[in-house]
């Protein structure tokens, strides 16, 4: 038995009309992801550089590689340890 759609739209936009009520929820959303995917897609580069740069060639110092690795796991997982709360 197939479901007919009576209003002649899709399903996809049907539910964008629904959803851009709530435009500002939306955006922040979706910014957030692109936000975290950009991050996650940048972490596995730092323990690289840190292997290859600072302990094997010891060009570069660690303390900042560190630093920045730990900024990166907090901002993308921090805001995940706080909603299981």
């Amino acid at each position: 038995m197939a479901v007919t759609d009576t209003t002649g739209q899709g399903w996809a936009r049907r539910l964008t009309g629904y959803c851009w009520r709530y435009r500002g929820a939306v955006l922040l959303a979706l910014g957030s992801s692109l936000a975290g995917m950009a991050v996650m897609a940048l972490v596995p580069l730092i323990p690289k550089l840190i292997i290859d740069d600072v302990i094997g060639a010891h060009q570069r110092p660690l303390a900042p590689w560190a630093t920045l690795l730990i900024v990166a796991a907090v901002v993308v997982y921090g805001p995940v340890s706080f909603t299981h709360l």
